[in-house]
């Protein structure tokens, strides 16, 4: 076998510890198209799809290919961006089957006590949860009008809703890709229960998930930011994709319920025509041989992506300092899956 893919068997052999959680086999012991992946590797490592720092795959539960570029490595934690999102939604699921939360169609006022109601627009009474984890909140403020600095944790969401809201968006164009529809959902899971996001996912996921390695930004005002910057080691973000793929399961024991990741992963809002949108998730399409596929989608900023892909049984992840989304989902539907078709375990 090739030189590069020796050093990808290495790395599986020496990655694969005894508290790390994930299952790992050789590529000596699977059918692959050899010559696609050989061309993949060394298109990433010369800076082709942009600067990737990681590529992961997997089909079922196990980790078939792992490679690191320039200076990352098995352990180095990678600011995930959006992927932030993603798990809050999970965490929002969590909630929800705690019976801290009765449903995402919830309106969020029920667990915002903080907001005056007879300060906000009348239609802000009808937006749930279930519009905010779709970004369709609909509401839209003038840019120019700043939040306040040093406002308290029981202050930002009545300044959001109460002073920055200046109107609703209804029908096919409520969607935004917006900042105030994730701190708005992190309030509401604060005041529902008692914890933050980063508590929430740790005791629920990352414990037993076996994710020791982990950073997560915190407001000044405690609570943890939902947009972006939670940091992983690339085999973490994996374990969320698979967990995303194997309906909430982990080694056995079911995390979360497998209703809600499939609701939470299903297209609620159209985006584009290339694109639709979940619960803080993203749904893309790839056509492989003609046929087209549904693509399950966390995507962050520069290229942090985790590809689950239901119909092939399998997660892919990228990690970068700067790459394109649509050149990495172009490589996931014309190299990757092509590449796996034929193999079995």
């Amino acid at each position: 076998m090739f030189k590069q893919f020796m050093l990808l068997i290495l790395v599986l052999a020496v990655g694969s510890r005894a508290d790390d959680g994930l299952k790992v086999a050789d590529l000596n012991s699977v059918k692959f198209d050899e010559k696609a992946l050989k061309q993949l590797v060394v298109k990433l490592k010369g800076g082709e799809f942009g600067k990737v720092c990681s590529l992961l795959i997997a089909k079922g539960d196990i980790l078939l290919l792992e490679e690191y570029f320039g200076s990352a490595n098995i352990d180095k934690l990678h600011p995930t961006r959006s992927h932030t999102k993603s798990m809050t939604s999970f965490v929002v699921g969590k909630a929800i089957e705690l019976g801290k939360i009765k449903s995402v169609n919830d309106p969020i006022l029920k667990y915002l006590p903080e907001v005056d109601t007879s300060k906000v627009l009348p239609a802000v009474e009808k937006i749930t949860i279930k519009d905010c984890l779709s970004m369709s909140a609909g509401l839209r403020g003038n840019k120019k009008n700043k939040q306040p600095k040093g406002l308290k944790k029981d202050e930002i969401i009545p300044w959001i809703l109460e002073d920055w809201t200046e109107k609703l968006v209804t029908g096919e164009r409520r969607f935004s890709y917006s900042y105030s529809d994730p701190i708005i959902i992190s309030h509401v899971l604060f005041n529902a229960t008692g914890k933050t996001i980063e508590e929430m996912a740790v005791e629920h996921f990352f414990q037993p998930m076996g994710i020791k390695k982990h950073k997560f930004r915190t407001f000044g005002n405690g609570l943890t930011n939902p947009i972006d910057n939670m940091e992983l080691r690339s085999r973490d973000i994996l374990k969320l994709g698979l967990l995303t793929l194997n309906g909430g399961v982990w080694n056995g024991k079911q995390l979360l319920n497998k209703a809600y990741i499939d609701e939470a992963t299903t297209a609620h809002a159209t985006v584009n025509k290339m694109e639709s949108y979940g619960y803080f998730w993203w749904v893309n399409q790839i056509t492989v041989k003609g046929k087209s596929y549904e693509v399950k989608t966390a995507f962050g900023a520069g290229g942090q992506m985790i590809y689950v892909v239901p119909e092939f049984d399998m997660v892919v992840v990228f990690t970068a300092e700067k790459a394109y989304k649509r050149k990495l989902l172009a490589l996931l539907q014309n190299s990757i899956v092509p590449a796996f078709l034929t193999k079995k375990l």
